[in-house]
Formats: structure tokens, sequence, C-alpha cells
């Protein structure tokens, strides 16, 4: 991924954010952002703003539509599991004349950025009034799991299951040779009162 820093406007500030990717799908053109804002549950928020050309030129909105909203979250798991991206990609350039007025967010776990936005500083919010409240849990971008951590997990639970069941017959040996030394009392015993009655 070609990701780079840029001073954009959105909403009114001028700020440097770190371009993702600029990218057009089904003729719409969309740019993904960030400005590395890292909350406590160690999530990094990334901005997505639809790129629509109003009466005042270029203009960076949010994505309204369920199902459009649903393909570009698709493209940003692409993006943070195989640091690619399956359709076009624009140039950069034009973003510097738009003023984006709106957009749309996630949070995605940090650690799973580090393949794309590789090194950077994360801007920490730690003043509780000033927290990035997390969303909802659909808007969080999971990634894919490793083959490696569905095997270890695997035997992770054939282990807890191997274990509760031995825990289980060592109880039911237990209880066996406690009614074993039963029956051999009882049986003593009744040895005892024949040769008593002989």
């Amino acid at each position: 991924m070609n990701v780079q820093d840029i001073m954009m406007t959105v909403k009114g500030l001028n700020l440097k954010h770190r371009v993702i990717c600029f990218i057009e799908s089904n003729s719409s053109k969309y740019v993904i952002y960030t400005l590395n804002e890292v909350d406590e549950n160690d999530n990094i928020t990334i901005y997505i703003s639809k790129i629509v050309v109003t009466e005042n030129g270029l203009d960076g909105i949010t994505i309204r539509d369920e199902n459009e909203w649903n393909i570009i979250k698709g493209y940003i798991k692409e993006i943070f599991t195989t640091n690619k991206i399956s359709v076009k990609t624009l140039d950069y350039s034009s973003l510097l004349n738009i003023d984006m007025s709106d957009y749309r967010k996630i949070k995605i776990p940090r650690k799973s950025t580090l393949l794309v936005l590789k090194e950077f500083t994360p801007l920490l919010f730690k003043n509780k009034e000033n927290i990035v409240k997390p969303e909802s849990n659909e808007n969080i971008v999971k990634p894919k799991n490793n083959k490696n951590d569905k095997i270890e997990n695997s035997y992770k639970e054939l282990y807890l299951k191997e274990k509760q069941e031995n825990e289980k017959l060592i109880q039911k040996i237990n209880q066996l040779t406690s009614e074993l030394n039963g029956y051999k009392l009882a049986f003593s015993n009744v040895k005892n009162a024949i040769k008593n009655v002989d």
C-alpha cells in the first residue's frame, strides 16, 4: 500500500492525515485515512469519505447506504489482512483541494494495522473527557484468524476436554473403590456371622 501523510481539510480543520488509499469502486471514489487515534481498547480509528462532485467542486461526504458501506468495509479488511487492494487506486494529489465535510468511521485493533501503517506515532487519548468511545462491535474490523491460531485453539480445546474426561474417570474410580470396600466389609460381616452360627 502507498500510505502517505497528507495535509487535508476535514470538517474545516486542516491537519496531517495518514492516507491509506484513495480508490475507485463502482464508479465512485473513496478515501480511507486516519489520524492515528488509539482509544483505551487499543483500537485505531479509520475514516472513510466518499468523494462527490458538488456545485462548489469536490467534497468528501459520509456513506449512508449500508450495502455500499459493507462493500467498503470488505475493502478495508482486504487492505489490513493482505496489504493490497483489488480495486483501482487513484493519485493522492487531488485530495489536497478537497474540503471534506463528513466521513464514516470504524475501529480496527491496532496490532492488525501494523502491516499497512508500519511505524507511526499513535495519538493517544488518555484524558477521560477526550477518550474516543469504541463503536459497536459490528464496526470493529477483526483480522482474519491465522491457521496456526486455529490449530493451537483446537489443541487447547482437545486438551481441556480430555482433562475433564480424566477428572470424571478418577471420580468414578474413587466411587467404585468406595462401593467395593463397602461390599467387602458387608461380605466379611456375613462371613463372620455364618462362623458364629456354626
